[in-house]
């Protein structure tokens, strides 16, 4: 008999295979452990019905779920029917019968930094020691290339070309350099030369470029931690967040008019649909600029929700 945990492992397995990043994958195994949990799985494929998932659709709804958790659990649910039918555990007919579809819901504009923002977290953070100095280069390379926490927090020396001034990012899509600013760029150079060897002293083998004052990783939760107390000593509210730093990153570049594919290529949004967002949102700024700052359009004031 298929057990829960023998699905969840072959699933997991599958998706691992299919190079799916660690914490998506773990996401997906608790969503679809949850989801056969309350099906009260007992190894009957049979059991996984449409009629089950919308049951299980409502329960979350009650237990107040927020819709776009409710629609990451459509999506792993979505994942794993899919991976049995392709190991013929769900017959195709069955799987037809079950359309699953996400409950749509507006994308909400990102929260973006001004440049002049930017300029006031960075001078919030001490770099007159070696923690500050070391966190102001962590928080300024979000900026500065736009890639995601989790390849700060992996980041390799041998990523690093100083004197080119670039970094090299691994994706799902293969490697992508990033040029770093001269300004930048000295911050790096004196964290490494004055800073990282007094954090690897326990760890002199270790390649990597940030590390906590134990010389070991620094865990993601460990980083935000840290971020937002920069954030709340500067001053910038309590919905700014490090992937803030990597939406400014792009929203600044095409604000200042690169072309969208090099955008797309630096950030690593290679769907249209992510880095044409991104220009809405410029789109809609500049609408709130215009009736905000237009002389005529400022004689009478904008009305409650109106943007």
């Amino acid at each position: 008999m298929t057990t829960v945990y023998a699905i969840i492992d072959s699933f997991d397995e599958h998706l691992a295979a299919a190079k799916v990043a660690a914490n998506t994958r773990r996401a997906y195994c608790l969503d679809v452990q949850a989801f056969l949990e309350y099906c009260r799985f007992e190894g009957d494929v049979d059991s996984i019905t449409y009629p089950a998932v919308e049951r299980y659709l409502q329960h979350l709804k009650e237990q107040g779920n927020k819709v776009s958790t409710i629609n990451r659990k459509i999506s792993s649910i979505n994942a794993l029917v899919k991976y049995l039918k392709a190991i013929d555990l769900f017959s195709y007919n069955q799987l037809s019968a079950i359309p699953l579809q996400q409950n749509k819901k507006p994308r909400k504009y990102p929260e973006i930094l001004s440049p002049q923002q930017i300029d006031t977290l960075f001078a919030a953070i001490d770099t007159g020691t070696a923690k500050g100095l070391r966190d102001r280069t962590m928080i300024e390379l979000l900026y500065a290339s736009g890639i995601p926490v989790k390849d700060l927090l992996q980041l390799q020396l041998t990523q690093l070309d100083i004197p080119r001034a670039l970094i090299t990012i691994y994706g799902a899509q293969g490697p992508r350099q990033i040029p770093l600013y001269k300004g930048f760029l000295a911050t790096l150079e004196q964290y490494l030369q004055q800073v990282r060897p007094q954090l690897m002293c326990t760890a002199p083998k270790s390649q990597l470029v940030f590390a906590n004052l134990k010389g070991g990783p620094i865990s993601r939760q460990g980083f935000c931690k840290l971020f937002h107390g920069y954030v709340e000593k500067a001053g910038l509210g309590p919905y700014i967040t490090p992937k803030t730093l990597r939406q400014s990153f792009t929203v600044h570049l095409l604000e200042d008019g690169a072309p969208l594919k090099h955008v797309q290529e630096l950030s690593g949004h290679l769907a249209h649909s992510t880095t044409e967002f991104y220009q809405r949102v410029l789109q809609n700024e500049a609408k709130t600029s215009y009736k905000i700052h237009h002389p005529k359009f400022k004689k009478r004031p904008l009305k409650k929700g109106e943007v």
